[in-house]
């Protein structure tokens, strides 16, 4: 079993380890509400379906998907 210095040691290293794989889910939330906002303007634009309809199926507010179809 470690000691509480053995773990010590350990934490600035298992500290970067954490922080980067924190940045890494954060872009990958970034892409992935980037293509969803995407799919949100076809559903709404292009395939003419009602907005609170896709809101429902967004999970989403039919405000939040208002500022979404304005931001894009």
């Amino acid at each position: 079993m470690a000691t509480v210095l053995e773990d010590l040691d350990g934490l600035p290293d298992r500290l970067r380890t954490s922080a980067a794989r924190i940045a890494d889910l954060n872009q990958q939330l970034y892409d992935e509400v980037a293509r969803r906002n995407q799919l949100i303007v076809q559903a709404v634009d292009e395939a003419g379906l009602p907005q609170r309809v896709v809101a429902k199926a967004a999970g989403i507010s039919a405000p939040h998907l208002t500022r979404v179809l304005a931001a894009n």
